[in-house]
């Protein structure tokens, strides 16, 4: 199952706060960079597929109102 983009976020906030804090040794610091860097590349995957999606309604003259694609 994919991980959630909320969780992920979490994730990768927990471990930034790991590695300011400095209490882990340089094996563990760099092993949880690499987690983080995975978390950061699986979130803005999805954030490149939301993106993809976004549509906006759009008020036309005559008041009424239909979707349109933003172009990214």
């Amino acid at each position: 199952m994919e991980k959630k983009f909320e969780q992920a976020i979490a994730e990768l906030e927990d471990i930034v706060k790991q590695l300011q804090n400095g209490d882990l040794t340089l094996d563990e610091s760099m092993d949880k960079f690499k987690i983080g860097v995975e978390l950061a590349n699986h979130c803005n995957k999805q954030l490149q597929e939301a993106e993809k999606s976004i549509t906006m309604l759009v008020e036309q003259s005559d008041g009424t109102m239909i979707r349109q694609e933003i172009d990214t």
